[in-house]
């Protein structure tokens, strides 16, 4: 006969409060979107404040002197792109120079190998091929399929993983959703403009934009600004350096009696405080509402300050570890940067890995060199045959170090390289020497000896 048992087990679980799954996302946050995160906190919380750079008059201002012809900057991506033009900006702090990468898929293929998920890897690197000069893909992902390589449903996965990469807009298929990807999911008023009413931004229709979105002028001039400080050209400037307006370092680093010195920068966090007006009137009042409201928006907002706390912390960390780890590269440049994965920083000072992928998203470090992504720091390596490790980066130097000494009459083959490395101990095949040299956009060995017979 079965007999029915009630037992009792206990397990643990992880459940995520709203407090601890917004220091997270604070955390990740570029300083772009903490900026909207926090006029957004400061529209709906009465008890902070918020000392912006430009009050709401001259933003309308600013608004009202676009240019006509901004039109002229369209994508050629897709019918609807008819909504950006470029502004200029002289101000070295607002810009980033590139690093020293010969070609966006350089880039992209970097961070893939460094974070994206094995199943997901090859595809991805198959798909960044088809990215444009500026960033999109011109091609839909049933025509990227057509060789049979990769599933139509694995292309789509790739785009949407090469989508969350930088520079922030990569692998849109128009404008429209390249703005998108840029704006996140902060500023609702920003994402309908971008979504559905480019043309009617495109002619500086504020008022029939704030009569369809149902919110003030003041609000849709804002929001316009906020779009024209986005780029819609993504893949611009890779090969050379390049100046793209409205990226601020999150941290700067300066060279002081041969020692190097990371220095946080605070941008409008710094502005973010109460409102102490709204304190004394909790105080006076004898209202247990009244009270109970504003001490719960006096809560939110000490929440928010500690979140923003631990962020410039976290970051501060990562960035001076990151620092030491690639003094090398801050001395002498990009070919010196050795082998540094982010689980050795997050072994090192205690952290999750996840955080330290967090604090360095979308985080920029300002240097001697010009300005980088913080994720440009972390390298992949080989391995050598006396068991040391060589970096990806002095791997691509030597590379084009060798075509460039090479006979032009007899050009190396990816072969001839893979074997100079392997008589140095170093395991490097032919298809990854195919692979950094096409990175480096350097031609064929059949076409360096073709262009070299067309020169002589």
């Amino acid at each position: 006969m079965m007999r029915l048992e009630l037992q009792t087990k206990a397990t643990q679980s992880f459940a995520m409060n709203p407090q601890m799954d917004l220091s997270i996302k604070i955390l990740e946050m570029s300083s772009m979107e903490l900026s909207e995160y926090l006029q957004n906190v400061v529209l709906e919380n009465p008890v902070v404040d918020l000392d912006s750079e430009l009050t709401t008059k001259e933003c309308a201002e600013e608004q009202r002197k676009i240019k006509p012809d901004w039109l002229d900057t369209l994508s050629k991506n897709d019918n609807q792109n008819t909504s950006y033009y470029d502004t200029p900006n002289d101000d070295f702090n607002n810009t980033i120079a590139q690093p020293i990468f010969n070609t966006l898929e350089e880039y992209i293929t970097q961070q893939i190998s460094l974070d994206c998920p094995n199943e997901l890897s090859n595809a991805a690197t198959y798909a960044a091929g088809y990215l444009d000069e500026d960033g999109y893909f011109s091609i839909s992902a049933k025509e990227m399929s057509q060789y049979n390589i990769y599933s139509e449903s694995e292309i789509e996965c790739a785009i949407t993983y090469i989508q969350g990469l930088e520079p922030p807009g990569v692998g849109a298929r128009n404008l429209s959703e390249c703005l998108l990807l840029q704006l996140g999911n902060n500023g609702f008023i920003a994402r309908e403009i971008v979504s559905k009413h480019l043309d009617l931004l495109a002619k500086g229709k504020i008022s029939q934009l704030s009569k369809k979105l149902r919110v003030s002028e003041a609000a849709v001039s804002c929001a316009a600004k906020r779009i024209r400080k986005l780029n819609p050209k993504p893949g611009s400037g890779f090969g050379s350096v390049h100046m793209v307006p409205y990226i601020t370092p999150d941290i700067a680093v300066e060279s002081f009696d041969n020692r190097f010195y990371v220095l946080p920068r605070t941008h409008s966090t710094a502005n973010f405080h109460l409102n102490t007006s709204y304190i004394d009137i909790m105080r006076k009042t004898g209202e247990k509402e009244v009270v109970d409201y504003i001490n719960n928006k006096i809560k939110q907002a000490q929440w928010i300050e500690k979140c923003i706390a631990s962020r410039a912390e976290t970051l501060y960390r990562v960035a001076k570890e990151v620092v030491n780890r690639q003094e090398r590269f801050f001395r002498y440049g990009s070919k010196y940067m050795c082998i540094l994965k982010m689980g050795e920083i997050a072994k090192m000072l205690n952290l999750h890995e996840s955080s330290v992928s967090r604090a360095v998203k979308n985080k920029y470090i300002e240097c001697a060199h010009g300005i980088f992504p913080l994720k440009y720091f972390f390298v992949q390596g080989l391995d050598t045959a006396n068991g040391n490790n060589i970096s990806s980066h002095e791997i691509k130097h030597e590379i084009r170090a060798l075509i460039e000494k090479e006979n032009k009459s007899v050009p190396l083959s990816d072969q001839k390289i893979a074997s100079f490395f392997e008589n140095r101990g170093i395991k490097l095949s032919r298809r990854t020497v195919t692979k950094y040299r096409e990175q480096l956009q350097i031609p064929t060995s059949f076409y360096r000896v073709s262009r070299s017979l067309t020169t002589q």
